[in-house]
């Protein structure tokens, strides 16, 4: 802009500024009508995507229910002894020794796998060699109560849980 705030310069013609009281009938419902569209696609946005609420994600019928949101994902068990009848997984790191909240930690994760609702169940800890070896029983408010032992990997977590016959699918309710 050349010589304030009144002329725009294109070319090299000086025109004057356009102002609402410069603008003819047909050019001001022009206005109107492109900003009644933007205040229309804006509200139709806002509709869209502001007034969306998230649906409740429904836990499966059966477990492992550790995918659900808020629960860690453990590794799938697999059969630890030749019978077959034993299953073992690694854990995720739950702490940096063994102690009685790093054992609880890891019971949760796996009590998460296979409850519903894990904080139904009162779980107990057995430790023997100073937490190093930890025996969990799991009584669920609803099911079969089941046992587990979880097992220090001597690095930095309570690496692996056997399930003695392992919970049944309607162990926890």
């Amino acid at each position: 802009m050349v010589g304030g705030s009144d002329t725009l310069v294109q070319g090299n013609e000086p025109r004057a500024a356009v102002s609402w009281s410069t603008l003819d009938g047909r050019a001001r419902r022009r206005v109107v009508g492109f900003g009644l569209s933007a205040l229309t696609v804006a509200a139709a946005l806002f509709w869209l995507f502001g007034s969306a609420r998230p649906e409740p994600v429904a836990l499966p019928a059966f477990p492992p229910y550790d995918r659900a949101p808020g629960r860690l994902p453990i590794p799938a068990p697999q059969p630890v002894d030749i019978s077959r009848q034993i299953l073992g997984s690694t854990l995720p790191w739950t702490g940096a020794a063994a102690a009685e909240p790093v054992a609880r930690a890891a019971a949760g994760l796996v009590v998460g796998r296979w409850c519903r609702t894990p904080s139904a169940a009162a779980v107990q800890l057995d430790e023997t060699d100073d937490w190093q070896r930890v025996t969990v029983t799991v009584r669920p408010l609803s099911g079969s109560p089941f046992e587990f032992l979880l097992r220090w990997d001597g690095t930095a977590a309570l690496g692996a849980y056997r399930s003695f016959g392992g919970p049944a699918p309607e162990a926890c309710g």
